[in-house]
């Protein structure tokens, strides 16, 4: 659920004036696992996920992102077998600094323990707005 070194850094070293969408997928934990010491009162992985999200919309408004879609979805109708998802939903930032900015942000950081406790599996992909 977390990117590597190596994905990180061609994402972050490409243009950073270029406008962006990232589509999420998202699977839920049954449960979510907070690390010991966080504190944070048990629930499921979609509730983990969901205080994500409330936290996170201020670092989305504040760098001028929004969410353009959001969906549950129902079934692959082309995919590996037993690959589906419980969520999906597409974010439009202005720019890849954008991005950037949010994710450096201290704050931003510290609740991303809630979407890490809540998701078993994710796929962040970058697409380019100006192609269909």
């Amino acid at each position: 659920i977390e990117t590597t070194p190596e994905q990180f850094q061609a994402f972050r070293t490409a243009d950073p004036d270029e406008p962006l969408l990232m589509l999420n997928l998202l699977k839920f934990k049954e449960h979510a696992e907070y690390a010991a010491g966080e504190g944070d009162t048990p629930c499921s992985g979609k509730e983990a996920y969901g205080r994500y999200m409330a936290a996170t919309e201020q670092f989305i408004t504040l760098v001028g992102a929004e969410v353009v879609m959001r969906a549950k979805p129902r079934r692959s109708v082309i995919a590996p077998e037993g690959e589906d998802w419980d969520l999906m939903f597409v974010v439009k930032y202005p720019s890849r600094a954008a991005m950037l900015k949010m994710l450096g942000d201290k704050e931003y950081r510290l609740i991303s323990r809630h979407r890490r406790a809540g998701l078993s599996d994710s796929r962040l992909i970058e697409m380019d707005p100006g192609q269909h």
